[in-house]
């Protein structure tokens, strides 16, 4: 079976279709998305959607407090080696 001929399941819809309906994703073995081109843009709208939908919700620019206290929690999971190389770069 050549490349051309090979099918490759979606695990989205579950349909089987030619690898060409399927884009390039070199992370996984056969080098194709998981799920198929149709399926793949859908989802892509639908997150896009959900996100500009939960954007409008937002009340504002946060406040200097919570940008204080989402940076205090990032760093706090920071290793010793990335906080030497902060204080390396910032001085």
């Amino acid at each position: 079976m050549t490349s051309i001929d090979a099918m490759k399941t979606c695990i989205e819809c579950g349909c089987i279709k030619p690898m060409a309906k399927f884009y390039v994703f070199n992370v996984m073995e056969d080098g194709r998305m998981p799920w198929c081109k149709a399926c793949h843009n859908g989802l892509t709208k639908w997150h896009k959607e959900q996100a500009a939908f939960y954007a409008d919700r937002q009340l504002g620019d946060p406040s200097e407090e919570t940008i204080r206290f989402q940076c205090e929690r990032i760093q706090a999971g920071w290793t010793e080696k990335k906080r030497a190389r902060r204080r390396v770069l910032s001085a």
